[in-house]
């Protein structure tokens, strides 16, 4: 009885450890795919007129803005704005 006791505490025993090192073992191994490496570039800051001339469709918009002097003002990439802004075929509809 006493040895059954002896053998079922060393199982035991030897079963804990070997889980507690395949845990920390694999805990290591997925730590390095557990936290992926950004590889993501910073974003560049751009402002609403870099916006508006890239997409093409408010070329009437650029214009007014740079105009009147409001594409230095929009040019803070401190500040925060927000533009509704007509497109080229919504300026075409208002005519000359």
């Amino acid at each position: 009885m006493k040895a059954l006791k002896l053998f079922s505490v060393v199982v035991m025993s030897l079963l804990f450890l070997q889980a507690c090192g395949s845990s920390s073992s694999s805990s290591t191994a997925n730590h390095d795919t557990d936290t992926p490496i950004d590889t993501t570039p910073e974003p560049t800051a751009t402002t609403i007129v870099d916006v508006a001339v890239a997409d093409g469709n408010f070329t009437t918009l650029v214009a007014a803005l740079q105009a009147t002097g409001l594409d230095a003002t929009l040019a803070d990439t401190s500040a925060s704005f927000t533009v509704f802004a007509p497109t080229d075929d919504a300026f075409a509809l208002l005519g000359q």
